[in-house]
């Protein structure tokens, strides 16, 4: 068996191992509505997005999506220091 998860890639044994790690970590049972609560946030995100989109230039873009990433990659180094 070993054979067989080598010859796969390890990338395959790890994605199960990740898979088993988050089942183990979610609570037993998650009602559907609670899930479901963040639907229309997320319609209101897209539809907002979407808009927005279609407001910019290639250039207006490419320059929203820079800014963007690089506010959110000093957040997350904020957090680490």
């Amino acid at each position: 068996m070993g054979q067989a998860l080598a010859a796969r890639g390890p990338s395959t044994v790890h994605s199960g191992y990740a898979t088993a790690r988050l089942r183990w970590q979610t609570p037993p049972s998650t009602p559907a509505a609670q899930d479901l609560a963040f639907v229309p946030f997320a319609l209101l995100g897209a539809i907002g997005g979407l808009a927005l989109y279609q407001r910019l230039n290639n250039a207006q873009f490419h320059v929203a999506t820079s800014a963007l990433l690089l506010v959110s990659g000093a957040g997350l180094l904020a957090c680490t220091f």
